[in-house]
C-alpha cells in the first residue's frame, strides 16, 4: 500500500500507518528545526506531512494514535511546534531515532 510517497506493508492498518508518519514527522522536525538537517526534501517532507494530516481528518480512530496528544490540531502546514509538546519519556524515545538518524546521515 503506498501512502504519500511511501509504500507501508499492506497488512498495516491505517492507524499503523498514522503512527509511522506520525513519528517520522517528529523526527523529521527535530532534525529541520534543531540540528538543521534534514534526511528528506522539502518536497518530500510536505507530501508526508500533508498527508498525514488528510488521513487524520478522515480516520475515525485517529484518537488511538500513539501521538494524538501532539499531533491533535495538525494541520500539514508546518512541524516545529510537534516536538515540544512531546511528554520527557517520548521525547527520549524520539531523541533516541534522533540521534541515530544524525550519525547516519
Amino acid at each position: 500500500m503506498k501512502v504519500c510517497g511511501i509504500t507501508f506493508p499492506s497488512t498495516w492498518t491505517e492507524l499503523d500507518i498514522i503512527n509511522n508518519l506520525q513519528r517520522r514527522v517528529l523526527i523529521y522536525s527535530i532534525l529541520y528545526y534543531e540540528y538543521d538537517r534534514s534526511p528528506v526534501s522539502d518536497h518530500d517532507y510536505d507530501q508526508i506531512a500533508h498527508g498525514l494530516a488528510e488521513l487524520m481528518y478522515n480516520c475515525t480512530t485517529v484518537s488511538e494514535s500513539r501521538y494524538h496528544y501532539v499531533f491533535y490540531d495538525f494541520d500539514g502546514s508546518t512541524g516545529y511546534f510537534l516536538p515540544e509538546r512531546l511528554t520527557d519519556d517520548d521525547r527520549k524515545i524520539i531523541m533516541s531515532i534522533v540521534s541515530y538518524a544524525l550519525e547516519n546521515l
